[in-house]
């Protein structure tokens, strides 16, 4: 998806800026992917699978609750505690001072994975909190 995003902007000359670089997603991802969490993972890759679909289902219906529900799921959230807080919510605080720039600036397209954008810890409720009136684009129709 990365990758089309940037080809897409790429032709349309539109200027890009991201909200960290690669190496700090790299490092992250480093200090909280464990050989378990790996285990898990592989061990249930069919629940994986469908648990993606069910993400894409919510997210393209627009089901914001149904997406939070499979997004953050409680018993996920036990298995690998502090990972939301580290992956999601803290970059969410982080992200929103350069976010709030780049909408001051003018128009903006931000595009980041899901879980960054829905609850009340998402990236949504924190810039509507600070004032800002945002809308999901729409989704293209399928031909």
């Amino acid at each position: 998806m990365d990758l089309e995003i940037l080809r897409r902007a790429r032709e349309a000359g539109t200027r890009i800026a991201y909200l960290e670089p690669i190496e700090h997603q790299l490092a992250l991802i480093e200090k909280v992917m464990t050989i378990e969490m790996l285990a898990d993972f592989l061990d249930d890759a069919d629940g994986q699978r469908q648990k993606l679909e069910r993400m894409t289902k919510a997210y393209l219906g627009a089901d914001v609750e149904k997406l939070a529900q499979v997004v953050f799921d409680p018993e996920d959230m036990k298995k690998f505690p502090g990972m939301t807080e580290l992956l999601i919510y803290k970059r969410n605080r982080e992200w929103l001072p350069l976010l709030e720039q780049h909408i001051l600036a003018g128009r903006v397209f931000v595009a980041v994975g899901a879980a960054h954008l829905i609850g009340e810890k998402g990236i949504l409720a924190l810039l509507a909190q600070n004032g800002h009136d945002l809308s999901r684009a729409p989704i293209p129709a399928k031909n």
